[in-house]
Order: structure tokens, then sequence, then C-alpha cells
């Protein structure tokens, strides 16, 4: 005997399921990239913590506890996107210092090698706080914004 007809559910359970619009994933690889930044900041700075060259190793101890800073300003960005807006004075602050200070060894010619590589790291890892501080404030009230809008 033949099959009675039955209605075609399928449009309606495709609508029903959610849909992935992109932001998501790209909160996800902004987050991902924000925790590559600051382990390599923090795999750098560590070393430095117990380096003697100049002035005792006192320079290089300053140094590398503003890189540790800045890897930990990345690592609260990475775990907790909404607090981005507030770490993007100090990230900036630190950021525009360490490329203030490659770009003055590299215009007295005296490069370290791999400074120019990390400092790059570090305008990414600015750019990623950045964008998820621009991410976060799409879905939070204007009131809430206390923080460069």
């Amino acid at each position: 005997m033949p099959a009675a007809a039955e209605l075609d559910h399928t449009e309606a359970i495709l609508a029903a399921l959610p849909t992935r619009d992109g932001r998501a994933d790209r909160i996800l690889a902004l987050r991902v990239l924000t925790l590559v930044v600051a382990a390599i900041q923090m795999g750098a700075a560590i070393p430095m913590l117990f380096m003697t060259d100049m002035m005792g190793g006192h320079l290089e101890r300053h140094i590398a506890v503003s890189a540790i800073a800045m890897a930990v300003g990345l690592v609260i960005v990475a775990a907790r996107p909404a607090r981005a807006r507030s770490m993007l004075p100090i990230l900036t602050v630190l950021v525009v210092g360490l490329a203030w200070s490659c770009f003055g060894d590299l215009w007295a010619g005296r490069p370290v090698p791999g400074s120019v590589l990390m400092h790059v790291a570090d305008l990414a890892g600015l750019a990623a706080a950045w964008c998820l501080a621009r991410t976060e404030a799409d879905e939070e009230p204007a009131s809430r914004h206390l923080v460069l809008r």
C-alpha cells in the first residue's frame, strides 16, 4: 500500500537551528591571537629577569617587568574580552613605549636581534585587544562605555 503523504518539516527544522554569523569565530580568533602574543611576551621577558649586562641587570629587569605586565594584560583581555576596553590605555602606553625604544635602537644603529619581531607582536596584541574592545562594544549599551568610545 502507498505511504501516506507527510508534511515536509525540513525548512522549519533548518530555520530553528542556530546559525553562525562569523562573529563568534572572529572573537575566538582574536582571543587566540591575544594569548599567542601574551605567550611570546612572557617567553621573551622571563630570561631578561636574569640578565646582568647593563647596570647589573637593573634596566633589563625593568623592561622585563613591563613586558610581563603587558602579557598579563593580554591574558586578561583574552580571558575576559569585556575588559578589553579598560586595558587599552595601559596596553597602548606599553606598546608605544616599547616601539619607541625599538625605533630609537634602530635609529642609533644598534638593533637587537628579534627586537623588531617582538614589537610587531606587541602591535598585533594591541590590535587584537582593540578589535575585541570594539566587538564587545557592539553589544553593550552606551552607558556602560567607560573608556575610549
